[in-house]
């Protein structure tokens, strides 16, 4: 693959003022800190190991990054409404980008909300894995979970523990909760139920975020620069670019004297 090096001289940055230069700005760190994110999320899903312990620890693993995907691509969406949407000097913004753009920003302003925000699936996950995960019913969830993940594995050094039942409790307590909110309680397994819609709006989220990202990027670095960003100052190929099912991420690590 080939990755194309472009020069952005500060100078023309500051040019933007610092109201768009924080949008820029915003817009350029969210979209770093998602790619990589997502990266991991993609690699953790990947198998590493079989065993005994295996199957659950994976599970937690790639639900955490899950989880904290989510909770970027939430953030995100409130520094897009809070320096773009609702601000009426910045919105003229929206005028930049292509229609596909706009179809896009529509409907992530359409799922999210404004003002007040909507109780979608993934502000859920926010708001109830993100934090302390109150207001959640676990002492009901405890009585379907099955014995399998009834552990707590224990290990030497704390990155090797994983206390299953604790994660477990959380996630199924989570996923029933978009379940029930999204209609789909009468689903035979409601957990897997609201753990699918979960994947799917975070997947549709991600792409169409990305798409507004991109433009508002674009659409502010032309106008920092004054016109086209050019001819690239270098092309850069890159040998033996991995696959995402090429890279997994391990359940336990050797560490310390372990």
């Amino acid at each position: 693959m080939e990755l194309l090096k472009f020069k952005t001289e500060t100078s023309d940055l500051k040019k933007l003022g610092q109201v768009r230069l924080n949008l820029l700005i915003g817009c350029m760190h969210s979209h770093n800190e998602l790619a990589v994110l997502n990266r991991l999320l993609l690699f953790a899903q990947n198998e590493t190991a079989q065993g005994e312990a295996y199957a659950s620890v994976k599970a937690i693993q790639v639900w955490t990054y899950l989880q904290i995907v989510i909770g970027k691509l939430f953030e995100t969406w409130i520094m897009l409404k809070e320096r773009l949407l609702d601000n009426a000097e910045q919105a003229e913004l929206i005028t930049s980008l292509t229609e596909k753009q706009k179809e896009s920003l529509s409907w992530l302003t359409n799922y999210f909300g404004r003002n007040p925000l909507k109780k979608s699936p993934l502000k859920i996950i926010r708001d109830k894995t993100g934090f302390h995960y109150d207001g959640m019913d676990l002492g009901q969830v405890l009585n379907k979970i099955p014995e399998s993940e009834q552990e707590v594995y224990l290990a030497r050094h704390p990155a090797n523990t994983t206390y299953v039942v604790g994660s477990m409790t959380v996630f199924r307590a989570a996923f029933s909760l978009v379940a029930q909110e999204c209609g789909l309680a009468g689903e035979v397994d409601i957990v897997r139920a609201g753990m699918l819609k979960v994947m799917d709006d975070t997947k549709e989220v991600n792409l169409l975020m990305h798409d507004v990202l991109y433009g508002l990027i674009k659409h502010l670095l032309e106008t920092a620069k004054g016109g086209d960003l050019g001819d690239p100052a270098m092309v850069i190929a890159v040998e033996d670019v991995p696959t995402p099912d090429q890279i997994g991420i391990p359940c336990v690590i050797k560490i310390g004297k372990e």
